[in-house]
């Protein structure tokens, strides 16, 4: 015996898995009623299910836009200010947290290998987006953040002489002393020289150009070289401390020598 739709229409049902016909389960049951509501500017009728209409003022957000220039609603008001206007993720917690996110996030997809960033090893000369790009901005300056508006500036350091001592042969003695390696990353002449980033760069470490003895210099990568112009005085009493403990050079900080005569005793030891 065939079977029939459970509607009530009296058709038979094709497949025995099945209950009811196509577009039939909703007869004979209760429907949930419908709302109509009005839209506020062009004042057409729209129905639809209870929970879809319960915030309905507008049919589209053309009729949304047209009414709020009517009525000036648009934008902020005079006074108003943004919930986030001069928040960091440093004193704002909220953007603190999506910035960990959104940095762990795309730390794990660069291990991965699924992102990649457009512009790597791409150069105007090869790539047209950033050629035009290079030509828009080609001769762009800021006369606020130039010379002594900066708030980098030291005054006018960068525009120093080094002196004759500071030469190719003296630079190539340093590097044979530190074993041709950056003494901040631990990156290796024969690698910055392989990814065509140039030899090791020669750092002063009491940023003074003009003393050039073998206790100032120490080598490091161009990248560490640029890094630690800023928070000089920490990073100077870090390279200080780090040449007396490996060569003995005595620092003008007495507390840095103690120390650095107790690891050399402890190093003796061993």
């Amino acid at each position: 015996m065939n079977k029939l739709c459970k509607c009530g229409c009296g058709k038979e049902v094709k497949l025995p898995i099945h209950t009811y016909l196509f577009n039939h389960h909703s007869k004979g049951k209760k429907l949930v009623p419908r709302i109509t509501k009005k839209c506020k500017y062009c004042q057409k009728l729209k129905t639809n299910l209870p929970y879809m209409m319960k915030n309905f003022k507008f049919c589209s957000t053309s009729c949304s836009g047209k009414y709020n220039n009517i009525n000036g609603k648009v934008g902020f008001k005079k006074g108003n200010i943004a919930h986030n206007k001069g928040k960091t993720k440093n004193n704002y917690e909220p953007l603190k947290r999506v910035g960990e996110k959104v940095s762990k996030t795309r730390r794990r997809l660069i291990k991965e290998g699924k992102l990649k960033s457009w512009s790597r090893n791409l150069t105007k000369e090869t790539d047209i987006r950033i050629f035009r790009m290079a030509q828009k901005l080609k001769g762009r300056k800021r006369p606020e953040l130039t010379g002594d508006k900066n708030p980098a500036w030291v005054g006018g350091k960068s525009f120093e002489v080094y002196p004759k001592e500071f030469n190719d042969e003296l630079k190539q003695k340093i590097r044979n002393r530190d074993w041709d390696t950056c003494h901040f990353c631990f990156m290796t002449n024969t690698f910055s020289l392989e990814k065509n980033w140039g030899n090791l760069t020669i750092h002063h470490i009491d940023y003074d150009k003009m003393n050039c003895d073998k206790n100032n210099l120490i080598t490091l990568c161009r990248k560490c070289n640029a890094n630690v112009n800023g928070r000089r005085e920490m990073y100077e009493e870090y390279f200080q401390f780090l040449l007396f403990y490996k060569y003995g050079y005595k620092t003008p900080n007495e507390k840095y020598n103690r120390i650095g005569e107790q690891l050399w005793k402890r190093t003796l030891l061993l």
